[in-house]
């Protein structure tokens, strides 16, 4: 009698759907994306020779430049990606250029998800949620 109404628990917990539904989707692309921002002189181009899957990549880069002080991105742009309450989950590859500078150690952001907080009546707008 056990064994016979775990097993229907079993089968009552298994029966049970979990959905989700992938929202966006970009496979290196320029197409797709809502916009892009390069300051200064950084870039973003679609380029095939070097990929992770597929046949093409976005190639974000950055130059530095001793005499700016402003900010440095480069960015693909998705808007209304996610909101509140939301559980999302994220995948993307990067690779360094042959010649990188290891030493001395230096921190860099590859990747931010900015959130907008405007509906939340908190006086902030758009704001870094999660800086990889």
């Amino acid at each position: 009698m056990v064994q016979l109404t775990l097993i229907g628990l079993l089968v009552a917990v298994s029966s049970t759907a979990v959905q989700a539904t992938q929202s966006w989707h970009n496979s290196g692309t320029e197409a797709g994306w809502d916009t892009f921002t390069h300051e200064h002189k950084g870039t973003v181009e679609e380029v095939t020779d070097t990929v992770y899957k597929g046949s093409t990549a976005l190639k974000m880069t950055q130059i530095y430049d001793s005499s700016y002080s402003g900010r440095y991105h480069s960015e693909a742009v998705e808007y209304n990606a996610y909101k509140k309450g939301d559980t999302g989950f994220y995948g993307f590859a990067f690779r360094l250029q042959d010649g990188w500078q290891f030493d001395p150690a230096q921190g860099f952001n590859l990747a931010q998800f900015i959130a907008d907080f405007t509906d939340l009546g908190c006086g902030e707008t758009y704001m870094p949620s999660t800086m990889i």
